[in-house]
């Protein structure tokens, strides 16, 4: 659900809107959307939170992750594409062109294209995380945001599955109950 959105506020256009104002735009709606993430539940003084509660905290935390990690994804495009003056690689010290301008995934720092093959054992000069996590070369992403079309309206199935229920980890008699309650399934 969480790429779709992304996909979805990437593809919005106003008559031909630049890459930021999409950048722009995508960066406010998922702030907003961060905003309206309800705060985690909490246990009566005294007392643990129940497997539901304690996996709902833990479904909230991730939606947050994922959300905060979006907008600082958007915040380094909207610098590496439209900043004046260009960034700055923080190995070379010099202005990084925009078609050899990179952002490393691991935590979003801006470098040239041309130090990536040269790091030493391939780790992140920022945070020295391994780069197996991702080099995001903002030329390309620029594309596809310039050709990013609105996803297609998903077409009304008459008979939609509906979504399974939510089990709490550990609870045997409710994944065997959502497990029978599909139809066509049986359970022993």
């Amino acid at each position: 659900d969480l790429v779709q959105r992304c996909v979805s506020m990437l593809s919005y256009d106003e008559g031909g809107a630049s890459v930021h104002s999409k950048l722009t735009n995508a960066l406010e709606t998922t702030k907003k959307d961060l905003t309206e993430i309800p705060p985690d539940e909490r246990a009566e003084p005294g007392q643990s939170l129940s497997s539901e509660q304690w996996q709902t905290n833990s479904d909230l935390q991730r939606m947050r992750l994922a959300h905060k990690t979006m907008i600082r994804l958007f915040e380094r495009l909207l610098e590496a594409v439209c900043s004046d003056p260009r960034p700055q690689c923080p190995v070379t010290l010099d202005d990084i062109p925009i078609e050899r301008t990179c952002i490393l995934t691991c935590c979003g720092v801006v470098v040239d294209a041309i130090i990536v093959p040269q790091l030493t054992n391939q780790r992140c000069p920022a945070c020295r995380k391994s780069l197996k996590e991702g080099v995001l070369r903002v030329s390309q992403a620029v594309e596809v945001i310039q050709k990013a079309q609105p996803p297609p309206k998903p077409k009304p199935d008459k008979q939609a599955e509906p979504r399974a229920p939510v089990v709490p980890v550990g609870d045997v008699d409710a994944l065997i109950a959502a497990y029978k309650s599909k139809e066509g399934l049986s359970c022993k």
